[in-house]
């Protein structure tokens, strides 16, 4: 059986009526309902409509029957929640292509044993997948995938293996409770492991790398983390604790937000423990221009109270770190100076790369803001030489855009640009597009202050390009 057919439209394309899966939707919404118009408002369900089913000519013609009572929009809606939807009562039907589950119950039959089990497994992921997840959650060899794509049950879309929407619904009906329990359990380990890539420096492998497998896999994650929530909430705390780079890099923070929110009211992480400290640190740093100060203070302090409470150094360095970053930003500068301090000298014991050059960047700008030029630009320095040493490119980009505020103080503008200009060629490089666009606009400040109204320009149109991304 091929499912698979008729090209679709892209989210953004304007004159849909050109694709093929469009045409044949239009062309039966008309026969079913003759005052059926495609409105300017309907255009995106339409496209959603031929996306879910990915061209099929049976699924559209079924999903375009009930436009004699439902609207685009709510036949979306119908698709996602239910496979038996797809389906239609016409005596000119044959009875086999009366619904969709009645054609993937014959091809069902079709597959062995082991090609079930497998289609099924993989039913639970969302978004995707790559041969590291399915011999990771299948696990199933490659042998086994080219028989299910073979059969036109999966496809291949770039580096990714996406199965049709509504075989995906049939599928995962399929699975018993507990083979489905136990692939979770096999995909929110997996999913910890891609929290870790994340959270852990590795020379070797820049952290963009690792951030954008995350967000490749965050519909699988997604999936992982409401399973978890009920079942093993110190993995999906784990998850959303180890990934902070990825909600302040990706402009998820408030996804972020919305997870830690949900975590820290669970009562299974009432525990003072370091786990809880970790979601309160987490929470603390990316509610930055989210929430007010107080907020973020109140979980900062709580956290250095548990860290104190079970003797972890790792818990306290982020804990006062924390505190010292909401302080700077209250201006409070020498208790947050005291505080990142004390943050340095607790990371010479437990040592955290990560952490250790998050706190000297944040400890040389709240000396910038306190006026101390000297400490600043020495912290800077050796954030920069840490980094570097570490080939630590995040903290590299950050510490030279916030180096550039120093020699803007005292008017060293050539200085002030080429720093500003290395941290966008790393933050392009890492697709940090919330801090590309904002060490552009300070380019911008700086070249028009130098009178370069050209580069002025032209840089401000890249940041109109690159905001709407955000």
């Amino acid at each position: 059986m091929d499912v698979l057919g008729l090209d679709v439209p892209k989210a953004d394309s304007q004159q849909i009526e050109i694709f093929d899966s469009v045409q044949l939707f239009l062309r039966n919404a008309k026969r079913v309902n003759s005052n059926f118009v495609l409105e300017p408002k309907d255009k995106p369900f339409v496209i959603q409509i031929c996306q879910l089913l990915q061209g099929s000519p049976l699924a559209i013609e079924l999903a375009s029957h009930w436009l004699r009572i439902l609207t685009p929009e709510e036949v979306v809606e119908e698709i996602r929640s239910s496979l038996d939807f797809l389906s239609a009562n016409q005596p000119d039907v044959p009875l086999r292509h009366r619904s969709m589950r009645a054609v993937f119950s014959a091809s069902w039959q079709l597959l062995n044993a082991q090609q079930q089990m497998v289609l099924a497994t993989l039913s639970l992921l969302r978004g995707g997948f790559t041969l590291e997840s399915l011999a990771r959650v299948a696990k199933a060899k490659s042998s086994i995938l080219f028989g299910l794509v073979s059969k036109s049950l999966i496809s291949r879309s770039n580096n990714r293996f996406v199965i049709h929407e509504v075989i995906r619904q049939f599928a995962e009906q399929q699975l018993e409770p507990s083979q489905k329990e136990a692939a979770l359990l096999e995909l929110s380990l997996l999913s910890e492991d891609w929290a870790t890539s994340v959270a852990i420096h590795d020379p070797k492998k820049p952290i963009a790398e690792s951030i954008r497998n995350f967000d490749q896999e965050f519909e699988n994650i997604t999936v992982v983390l409401e399973w978890s929530v009920q079942f093993q909430p110190l993995i999906a705390a784990k998850i959303v604790s180890s990934v902070i780079y990825f909600w302040i890099a990706n402009a998820k923070k408030q996804f972020g937000m919305q997870w830690l929110n949900r975590l820290l009211e669970l009562p299974a992480l009432q525990v003072r423990d370091a786990t809880r400290v970790n979601l309160l640190y987490v929470r603390s740093v990316i509610g930055l221009r989210m929430v007010n100060s107080e907020f973020r203070l109140a979980d900062a302090q709580l956290a250095l109270e548990i860290a104190l409470e079970i003797g972890d150094m790792s818990a306290e360095a982020k804990a006062r770190h924390a505190i010292g970053e909401v302080r700077g930003d209250s201006g409070d500068y020498i208790i947050a100076i005291s505080s990142i301090q004390k943050a340095l000298e607790l990371l010479q014991k437990a040592p955290n790369i990560n952490l250790e050059t998050d706190c000297l960047n944040q400890l040389a700008f709240v000396y910038w803001l306190h006026g101390d030029i000297d400490s600043s630009s020495r912290a800077f320095e050796t954030l920069i030489s840490k980094s570097l040493a570490h080939n630590n490119k995040r903290s590299l980009a950050n510490g030279y855009a916030n180096y550039a505020y120093v020699f803007m103080t005292q008017n060293n503008l050539v200085e002030a640009q080429r720093l500003l200009e290395q941290a966008i060629i790393i933050y392009r490089e890492v697709k940090n597009l919330p801090n590309l666009c904002a060490t552009l606009l300070t380019l911008c400040n700086v070249m028009f202050r130098r009178g370069n109204f050209f580069g002025t320009q032209t840089t401000l149109v890249d940041i109109g390009v690159l905001c709407p991304q955000v």
